[in-house]
């Protein structure tokens, strides 16, 4: 731990396990941890050749996922120590451990081990961006699959995912977007008119805001940062445009009714305006748009007015619903007419037609 770019540890452990296995068992609690955590390491040409020992160790004396799934009460005490540590080095490699765990093991996770990993994360998300800090978000949103969505700590796994989207920094913001629309996704949360109004902006934006030496005109941007920014800002929208359709709520009628004439029609503005990708992003949040729906149902009707027995009222709800539902069709198929032209997504497009019809 002093020193983790020291292949002789991982090579004397190998040694051992070659020459006196039965010796290494007696040390396996040791052993273990600290293997599945050194095979975790953020990689980069220096220590490259150095995490391929740990994960060959880590096969040699691990039975694969069991071996984690056995494990997990030594593993997880060692995570513990990294993330209080101040080195984001740490806490970055500690994510990525977490994200294995919660993706081979899946909803097989011993519930109190699971929420014991959950609280861990969400201890360190409070406080400042460090890099690699994205890492712990995509551990907890990987987490969130086979957690009981109707759970306590579902409200702070999604403000603490909510908090994170609202920093600036466009890379991290982002990432941090990314893992937002998985929790809300996994967990079926209705939280779609607050991300509404956190994130739609930064589709209606041409460009990113300038730091303030380059407002100031103290910095002159080259060809190659404007690019480079231009990519960042598109990849911006594009997940904008994916955590928009994720998060569009599978249960939430009222907010439903509210936002779904207001969410097709900017959503056909904004593509006329999008690029290709950012087009392709938006297609894909209006299939799970569609899919979700409520509308479409025979029995539906505006939530003020359902349970009203009254054939007048009757009639008034189902003359509205068809109201809606041509509205709605209209502005999809719009948007897939115009998209259509060379749009290598085509199974998206099958998907809106289909529920469509």
């Amino acid at each position: 731990m002093e020193n983790s770019a020291n292949r002789s540890v991982p090579l004397a452990i190998q040694a051992i396990n070659k020459r006196h296995n039965d010796l290494l068992k007696d040390y396996l609690d040791d052993v273990l941890p600290l293997a599945f955590f050194a095979k975790h390491e953020e990689p980069n040409d220096e220590n490259k050749s150095n995490i391929e020992l740990w994960k060959e160790l880590w096969n040699e004396i691990s039975p694969g996922d069991a071996g984690i799934r056995m494990n997990l009460h030594v593993i997880i005490p060692k995570l513990e120590k990294s993330l209080d540590e101040a080195s984001w080095l740490r806490k970055t490699q500690a994510g990525n451990a977490i994200h294995t765990i919660a993706m081979r093991l899946s909803g097989t996770i011993d519930a109190e081990q699971r929420l014991r990993l959950i609280n861990l994360l969400l201890g360190e998300l409070q406080g400042r961006t460090f890099k690699g800090k994205e890492r712990l978000l995509h551990a907890l949103a990987a987490l969130c699959k086979g957690l009981d969505r109707h759970h306590e700590i579902t409200a702070r796994i999604v403000d603490a995912a909510m908090r994170e989207c609202r920093k600036e920094e466009p890379q991290y913001r982002t990432l941090a977007l990314q893992a937002l629309g998985d929790i809300l996704e996994e967990l079926e949360v209705d939280r779609f008119e607050e991300v509404y109004n956190m994130i739609w902006y930064l589709l209606e934006e041409k460009e990113l805001r300038k730091e303030e030496s380059d407002v100031v005109g103290a910095k002159t941007l080259t060809a190659d940062e404007r690019n480079k920014r231009a990519t960042i800002f598109n990849k911006l929208k594009e997940t904008v445009c994916e955590t928009l359709g994720k998060s569009w709520p599978k249960h939430g009628v009222e907010t439903q009714y509210k936002y779904q004439l207001q969410f097709v029609e900017r959503c056909l503005l904004c593509l006329r305006s999008s690029t290709r990708p950012v087009q392709v992003s938006l297609l894909g949040a209006l299939c799970k748009f569609v899919e979700r729906l409520c509308v479409f149902a025979s029995d539906s009707a505006p939530p003020a007015l359902a349970g009203n027995q009254e054939k007048k009222v009757k009639v008034d709800n189902c003359e509205a619903r068809d109201m809606i539902v041509e509205k709605i069709c209209n502005q999809v198929l719009s948007a897939v007419i115009y998209a259509s032209g060379g749009c290598s997504k085509v199974k998206i497009l099958k998907l809106c037609l289909k529920k469509l019809v």
